[in-house]
């Protein structure tokens, strides 16, 4: 996969203050989950982006809360993870979509979550991963930065304190990661 200079050191220095992680206990296991998704498969490195940290936010996106091309992303040791959650690979397991875990193989990972691209320059993020779970809003801010670092226009979906969860798409207005 490709050397993403930007990614690599973003990444690099969230890794250094975080802690690697196991697949969270209380996760569903589903026949399938720890199966490998592969590049031919739809698997894909985080590149870093091209909006050079554009300081301009513009207007607030909006996300459903069911959203069709969200993809699923997962920070491991070596790199940052992503693929299309709904795909033919998914659909082939017995949760019927891809899981976190498909990304690793089952490995530990730092975290993961969800992501949309709102353009080419821009995602909204959260961190819902029930494998490799973010859990609280220090987490949530700290991952969020390094997709911002990487070159990104970054809007983050932030921690829930009421379900002691990072929030989901479409519970409430994504705030701009500055």
């Amino acid at each position: 996969m490709a050397l993403n200079p930007l990614t690599t050191a973003a990444f690099d220095r969230y890794r250094a203050s975080a802690e690697l992680k196991g697949m969270h206990a209380d996760a569903p296991r589903y026949d399938g989950d720890s199966d490998q998704l592969t590049a031919a498969d739809g698997l894909e490195e985080w590149l870093d982006g091209v909006s050079g940290g554009s300081t301009s936010k513009g207007r607030i996106p909006v996300v459903s809360a069911k959203p069709e091309d969200v993809r699923l992303w997962v920070v491991t040791p070596e790199n940052v993870l992503h693929a299309v959650e709904i795909c033919a690979f998914g659909a082939e397991r017995e949760a019927g979509r891809l899981k976190h875990s498909n990304l690793t193989g089952g490995a530990d990972a730092f975290s993961g979550g969800e992501l949309v691209f709102i353009d080419g320059q821009t995602i909204v993020v959260n961190g819902c991963s029930g494998r490799y779970r973010v859990g609280s809003t220090a987490e949530m801010k700290a991952l969020a930065g390094p997709f911002r670092a990487s070159g990104y226009r970054v809007w983050n979906m932030g921690y829930s304190t009421d379900t002691n969860r990072p929030a989901l798409f479409g519970t409430q207005d994504p705030e701009w990661v500055a």
